[in-house]
């Protein structure tokens, strides 16, 4: 009894989370096509556990990138960064924007808030 509780409490945090990620990629409507989800290895895991590709794809994101690893600029893309809030993280997405380059569309950014000790 006490698993099936806790399980029907997991499912319903996993719904609230799902919701809220979803809705964030929803509130991102470019102006053309679609738009790239880009993702730090701590985010990754929560967005995973979070949402199915196929929610993320129907939200209008053509590919899920890792923030890590090293990518093809896209500058007449929109990205939005979901991320932790670390130096490395923070740096790696000032990077993608190098000063000589023209402007690209302003990307969103959601910080994923460091996990308190105890929850």
């Amino acid at each position: 009894e006490i698993e099936s509780e806790m399980s029907s409490t997991n499912n319903g945090i996993r719904s609230v989370v799902q919701d809220r990620m979803l809705s964030l990629l929803r509130e991102v409507q470019p102006a053309f096509g679609w738009k790239v989800l880009v993702v730090d290895k701590s985010s990754v895991r929560f967005v995973s556990k979070a949402c199915r590709m196929s929610e993320i794809t129907e939200e209008g994101v053509s590919v899920v990138e890792n923030l890590e690893l090293e990518r093809q600029p896209m500058p007449s893309t929109e990205a939005i960064y979901f991320i932790s809030p670390t130096l490395e993280s923070i740096k790696r997405v000032i990077a993608d924007f190098p000063e000589e380059v023209a402007p690209a569309p302003a990307p969103e950014a959601v910080v994923k808030p460091k996990k308190k000790k105890g929850l």
